[in-house]
């Protein structure tokens, strides 16, 4: 595997996925991990997403007339059998066109899935107060009277966020997670159900083919 060059295509799609291409930022955060010793699965990994950009270079990032921004968090719960770390990622939306997102995993080892949800939360809020300020300053700073809201998929998460109160089984996630809970310019605390998340790409793998909300983007692996 030394004569592969594993680095300079993940280096390449890591440059595509921060870009234009958001439905390729899950798939790609997980051949990252592998820079260092990559295996022969991680290179035909790599090559089939590859194939797979080749394959859709007409998709397109659209907006439409109106929306406003939204913000979607999700989290899937100790899915890397190497370390139990989950993965975390958001996307953000303006008139139902995605502007920012991200898929990353998480420097702790959350204990449930609502941990995991919850810090997942916390990321989401600070990116949305930049995109919140950001949008101010493009347009208008009467953006700052509306405030994001966020939505997540997992109630329990969606409960400890609106709830400052600290009990036995929260006392030991770390007080900066606790970020969201004062971040001004966001609304979190709404249930979204599973089947109509548009986020879902970005913490799991999605069978061959399928469709993703209303952004009809594929996932290649």
């Amino acid at each position: 595997m030394q004569k592969v060059p594993y680095h300079k295509a993940i280096s390449s799609l890591m440059y595509t996925t921060i870009g234009t291409r958001p439905d390729i930022t899950y798939a790609v955060t997980t051949l990252s991990q592998y820079l260092q010793n990559p295996g022969r699965a991680h290179w035909e990994q790599a090559k089939q997403v590859i194939r797979y950009l080749k394959g859709t270079r007409d998709f397109e990032l659209k907006f439409g007339p109106s929306g406003g921004v939204e913000g979607f968090s999700d989290a899937n719960w100790a899915n890397d059998t190497d370390d139990r770390h989950s993965i975390c990622g958001y996307v953000f939306t303006l008139n139902e066109g995605t502007i920012s997102w991200s898929s990353k995993k998480q420097s702790v080892v959350a204990l449930s899935s609502t941990e995991a949800e919850y810090i997942g939360i916390m990321h989401t809020a600070k990116e949305a107060i930049w995109v919140h300020h950001l949008l101010s300053k493009l347009y208008s700073p009467l953006v700052l009277k509306y405030p994001i809201m966020l939505y997540c998929d997992n109630k329990s998460a969606i409960e400890l966020v609106k709830n400052a109160t600290f009990h036995s089984r929260t006392k030991h996630i770390t007080i900066r997670y606790h970020y969201t809970l004062g971040a001004e310019g966001v609304l979190p605390g709404r249930h979204i159900e599973s089947f109509l998340r548009v986020f879902k790409q970005f913490t799991h793998t999605l069978p061959r083919g399928q469709m993703v909300g209303k952004f009809s983007i594929y996932s290649p692996l």
